[in-house]
């Protein structure tokens, strides 16, 4: 999974994935994102690879936490050979806000 927003901190991110026992890597990273302008502005993100995502519900599960304790509007979400996408793609229809 992949999330970005302009004060993110992977550390904290880091940190709630703990607290939730998930296994996993996080990589901060600098992502480039539409502006409204026309232009780009960058944001602090952060790579995560999850040691075992079984299916949908482990991803809503990792999602639902990120996205209320670090104020996410929208990630892109991998799971293992079946799809890859928005992660409101990947959970069901969607609602992906761009």
């Amino acid at each position: 999974m992949s999330v970005s927003h302009v004060g993110l901190r992977c550390a904290d991110v880091a940190q709630t994935l703990q607290h939730m026992g998930v296994v996993c890597d996080v990589t901060p990273n600098t992502t480039l994102v539409p502006d409204d302008d026309g232009g780009v502005r960058k944001e602090n993100g952060c790579r995560i690879v999850v040691g075992q995502v079984v299916d949908k519900q482990d991803v809503q599960r990792v999602w639902s936490a990120l996205q209320k304790n670090h104020n996410l509007a929208c990630a892109h979400g991998k799971i293992q050979g079946e799809a890859s996408g928005c992660v409101f793609d990947l959970l069901g229809s969607t609602r992906c806000p761009g």
